[in-house]
């Protein structure tokens, strides 16, 4: 047994597996403010994850001349994760984000926020897309 073998048992995967495997994670989330309702949320791709930092840079990058991406974040998250049980995604046209943003804050706060525990954004992620935020209208008001 090679004593720098740190595997414990566990598969190692070929690079073939990694892209055939099955990756995206699927949880049930009740809407209190929505009857009790149920919805299922999965967890984003890393190409989605990374349009949505993109987007924060070029939000940074403008100094927030577009506040869409600010403003719109939270719903946007969650009309990308929001499915069905098997991971089809409940809404798909970007017209939908608008009728998504006239809902319960809280509701869409909070399957946004599970979405993104599921998606791997840690708190410091979510804290710098926060501060760029802040900054970015900071730099952008008037001086007293």
């Amino acid at each position: 047994m090679d004593p720098n073998d740190r595997s414990n048992g566990h598969h190692e995967l070929s690079a073939q597996e990694i892209i055939d495997i099955e990756d995206v994670v699927i949880e049930s989330h009740i809407v209190p403010q929505w009857k009790n309702g149920l919805v299922f949320v999965r967890s984003v791709s890393a190409k989605e994850r990374g349009e949505i930092e993109a987007a924060a840079a070029m939000f940074k990058e403008t100094k927030g001349k577009d506040a869409s991406f600010a403003r719109d974040f939270t719903v946007k998250f969650a009309w990308l994760a929001m499915c069905d049980r098997d991971g089809k995604r409940l809404f798909t046209k970007i017209e939908d984000v608008a009728k998504l943003k006239e809902k319960n804050a809280a509701a869409i706060s909070a399957i946004a926020e599970h979405a993104q525990r599921l998606s791997g954004f840690s708190k410091d992620d979510l804290e710098k897309l926060e501060k760029n935020f802040e900054k970015t209208q900071l730099e952008d008001s008037p001086s007293a």
